[in-house]
């Protein structure tokens, strides 16, 4: 990875980071304390019944459904618009959650899945489309880094917001998505005002029907690369439901943290994302120091690191946890509440290293049909993500803890088999041409 310059590039990808964090400042807010919200709307409404859990499981299910067609809307539309698109749809279920309504909810959970499949798959296409082969990897970090931010933004409000308290009332939860709402309107108007990307490689739009960028997405997802690398796409969403979701709920459940537990939910959250940023950034800035890793080596210490969280975690936080208030203990009769927050750094920071990496080796993989690679990786990792959320409802915690570090294990011996063959790949590519200069 070449060292970073400034220029058209890179300030385009610091746009469109900056457009996610300021759309996922909110988003992940809400995520990360959406199993707790809904717990307390049912206490003060017990018609409205929406778990937590089962909620972010659908929106990551019609996320999935949606990525497959994403790629034909974006041949029509282009990433810029279609980003827009998804990030109203995502405002709405905001604005539509504060209701407090089972079938609004439900509602505003379909269009924030369908409206996430055209931000990420747009998101991943104007990235490629706004770098060169040697810059992808820089970029992908940049944006990372800066769209990672956002998992700190917003839980700094509810840090303060939720001090003192045992629940999250009425006045408070509305109050917060209030907030949302509003920054949610801020990043339509940002991302909307997008420069064209000004990579070398045309936008696939102008040369592809929606028809065929649907049938080309169907004969990459059989293909030989993609069906290896599934197993490494599932172990990404699983871990990412974990670290963006059940984590930090089942601290919120902890009885024994005492008072601190439903304000140590953001914390946490805040401490993710700075590990996750940390994460990517390290890959912006090794190479000016004279570090060059590949990226299996990188994958794989990011896998590393997480299992040494999965132990902490697996020590530290109850079994039941996830299901609700428990006043149950792990290995630790008293919880360590440092533990609790350095688990969540590392977790942040394998997180970095992990989707660094995949989406350079993706980039590289097939940079001519960007948006279709993206929609695939994007479509397995969501489902992958949505079952997760499903079976966290059955799961206890120490099982989830075992499963992901099994399944990492997998994901990350597939991820070097991939990354090998395009490291071959690429090589003989280059001393073609260096025979043909």
């Amino acid at each position: 990875m070449r060292g970073f310059k400034l220029g058209g590039q890179v300030f385009n990808t610091v746009h469109v980071g900056l457009a996610f964090f300021t759309i996922f400042s909110a988003d992940f807010t809400i995520t990360n304390l959406q199993k707790l919200i809904n717990v307390s709307i049912h206490e003060d409404n017990p018609d409205y019944n929406v778990d937590g859990y089962v909620s972010l499981g659908l929106i990551y299910t019609f996320y999935a459904i949606f990525l497959l067609a994403a790629p034909s809307i974006i041949s029509f539309t282009g990433p810029r618009v279609a980003m827009t698109i998804g990030f109203t749809m995502m405002t709405i279920f905001m604005a539509l959650f504060r209701f407090e309504n089972t079938w609004l909810t439900y509602l505003g959970i379909f269009m924030t899945g369908t409206g996430g499949s055209l931000m990420w798959v747009g998101q991943g296409n104007y990235v490629v489309l706004n770098s060169e082969p040697e810059t992808a990897s820089t970029h992908f970090s940049l944006f990372w880094a800066v769209f990672t931010l956002s998992m700190m933004s917003g839980n700094f409000y509810t840090v303060f917001a939720f001090n003192g308290k045992t629940r999250i009332d009425y006045e408070t939860r509305h109050q917060l998505l209030y907030v949302c709402s509003g920054i949610g309107v801020a990043a339509i108007i940002i991302v909307a005002l997008l420069r064209p990307p000004q990579g070398k490689v045309q936008l696939q739009a102008v040369r592809e029907s929606p028809s065929h960028a649907l049938k080309r997405t169907f004969s990459l997802l059989i293909s030989k690369d993609i069906a290896i690398l599934v197993a490494t796409f599932a172990f990404t969403g699983f871990q990412q439901s974990f670290g963006w979701g059940v984590y930090g709920s089942a601290i919120g459940f902890t009885n024994r943290f005492g008072t601190i537990a439903t304000q140590l939910v953001p914390i946490v959250a805040i401490v993710y994302g700075a590990g996750d940023s940390a994460g990517s950034a390290i890959h912006i800035f090794a190479p000016k120091f004279g570090y060059h890793w590949t990226r299996s080596y990188v994958y794989w210490v990011g896998y590393a690191i997480h299992v040494l969280a999965l132990i902490g975690i697996y020590v530290n936080i109850p079994d039941q946890a996830v299901f609700g208030y428990t006043n149950d203990v792990s290995v630790f009769e008293t919880p360590k509440i440092w533990l609790a927050v350095l688990c969540s750094l590392v977790l942040g920071v394998s997180d970095g290293f992990y989707n660094t990496q995949l989406y350079t080796l993706l980039a590289n993989l097939s940079p001519e049909h960007s948006a279709q690679t993206m929609a695939l990786f994007k479509f397995i990792k969501s489902m992958s993500v949505a079952a997760f959320f499903f079976a966290s409802t059955a799961l206890s915690l120490h099982y989830q803890c075992i499963l992901i570090g099994t399944c990492g294990f997998l994901g990350s011996v597939c991820f070097s088999i991939i990354d090998r063959n395009v490291y071959r790949k690429t090589s003989v590519k280059d001393k073609q041409l260096e025979v043909l200069a």
